[in-house]
């Protein structure tokens, strides 16, 4: 298990919002819900990365709601990880937007293209860039299936959202 201060920061993948507007998962919705209601209380943080947005942008018909449930999340933090030298902070709709920036072809980003598909490897390290905890998703076939890879490489833990609120009850109630 990762370990970093509290409250330990929790990454969405973009699956997450699109189950949510498709109601495909209805368990890992009120995980989500409580998800959301612990980072109220401050026991969790939730970010998320520019990526989740073009992804979602991408989208059409059913889906295209997802965009505007991605929007409505304004107290998640959103990280985005591009090629320069400096870190910058600035307001932009949501509570904030974090640009880090790194050399052109990050170590990290090129191991994790070896395990998982580009867009799942961006995602990740999205989150290893954030410095989070976990990375939570839906996706039990790719990202989800190549868990124990991940996290024997690189300091996160791959969770669905019902795993990772178990998880923090756990903590909490220890």
């Amino acid at each position: 298990m990762p370990k970093r201060s509290l409250p330990p920061l929790a990454y969405l993948d973009t699956n997450i919002v699109v189950a949510l507007v498709k109601q495909d998962y209805p368990a890992e919705q009120q995980a989500l819900s409580a998800l959301i209601e612990l980072q109220v209380q401050g026991a969790v943080e939730l970010v998320t990365s520019t990526v989740m947005q073009e992804e979602i942008e991408k989208f059409k018909g059913e889906t295209k709601p997802a965009l505007a449930l991605f929007e409505a999340l304004r107290n998640v933090t959103t990280v985005e990880v591009l090629p320069m030298p400096q870190v910058i902070e600035q307001p932009a709709g949501r509570s904030r937007i974090q640009q880090f920036y790194l050399p052109a072809k990050d170590q990290n980003l090129a191991a994790l293209e070896v395990i998982l598909d580009e867009t799942d490897a961006r995602h990740v390290f999205q989150a290893l860039s954030a410095k989070a905890d976990y990375f939570v998703t839906l996706d039990k076939r790719t990202i989800l299936g190549r868990r124990e890879k991940v996290e024997a490489q690189f300091p996160i833990g791959l969770r669905l959202p019902s795993d990772l609120v178990s998880e923090l009850a756990s903590a909490v109630a220890s």
